[in-house]
């Protein structure tokens, strides 16, 4: 499209020029007609020449007062001028068309409402990422494949563990994050394994010591050693009821275990009023 860039950086510049042109009229002053010519005045000098020097040495807020046969007519374009829009938009949408991008990513929001504005910008992000391709298999084929057979690894360019690869960077980020979660979802489901949803996911396959640093493995880790600290508390406070309890589980009593007459008589001391009847209800005991 550089053909058409300049085309379009040409047309560009004769508008500026024709801005220029136009942007301050041209007056045009006619004196006299052909049935009133212009005057000469005693001296022999012009009415045109009067007229025209005034105009020189007025300033430019000035007012010129004259007669009926005197005319100011101010020439532009009026109207006729060629109608330029639509040739520069013509050229600048072959632009976007030969770049593969579309109105939005060059920063011309117009009508697009955000679902147009989605799909336009997929199409220059395709592009981006087709391209991003082609560099890479030029630069792993061309550069680093040579760099490795002049070094003396050509055992690498057989063996994927070895290899040397280029890896750019996720140009869609929402779309990564949906290939993202349909690859989890999978593995979720049974249908993948780890190993497969790893690779998909542009990650290498975990190895034991990987394992050993995933949150599920760490957090079971926890989780047993809070179990056994639980365990050793439980079992210090078991050692500690037994001595203090030696007996059984609710102590060695104090005192004989009292019977149903010895409750008895303690409820009726309890309740009396006076010491009267308290001595009346020991004597009959």
């Amino acid at each position: 499209v550089l053909e058409d860039i300049a085309l379009l950086r040409r047309l560009e510049e004769n508008i500026e020029e024709m801005i220029d042109a136009n942007l301050h009229p041209l007056y045009h002053y006619t004196v006299g007609n052909d049935t009133m010519p212009e005057r000469y005045g005693p001296d022999g000098i012009k009415e045109s020449d009067l007229v025209r020097n005034t105009i020189e040495y007025m300033p430019s807020g000035g007012i010129f007062v004259s007669d009926h046969r005197h005319k100011i007519d101010a020439i532009g374009s009026e109207g006729k001028a060629l109608k330029i829009q639509e040739y520069l938009d013509y050229f600048k949408k072959r632009v976007y068309a030969g770049l593969g991008v579309s109105a939005m990513d060059m920063g011309e929001g117009d009508t697009a409402n955000r679902s147009t504005a989605n799909t336009l910008s997929k199409i220059a992000i395709q592009d981006v990422e087709a391209l991003q391709r082609n560099i890479k298999t030029f630069i792993e084929t061309y550069v680093i494949s040579e760099l490795l057979c002049e070094g003396g690894y050509e055992e690498a360019l057989f063996d994927n563990e070895k290899m040397v690869y280029i890896k750019f960077g996720a140009v869609d980020k929402e779309e990564k994050i949906k290939v993202e979660n349909q690859v989890i979802q999978l593995w979720l489901n049974n249908l993948i394994s780890e190993t497969e949803a790893r690779i998909k996911l542009g990650e290498r396959p975990l190895t034991e010591e990987d394992t050993k640093e995933l949150n599920a493995t760490l957090a079971q880790e926890r989780a047993l050693a809070q179990q056994e600290k639980m365990a050793e508390h439980t079992a210090k406070l078991n050692v500690s009821n037994n001595v203090s309890k030696p007996k059984n589980q609710h102590g060695e009593r104090s005192a004989p275990k009292l019977s149903k007459e010895d409750f008895s008589l303690f409820e009726k001391i309890k309740n009396s009023n006076n010491i009267a009847d308290v001595l009346k209800t020991l004597e009959n005991y």
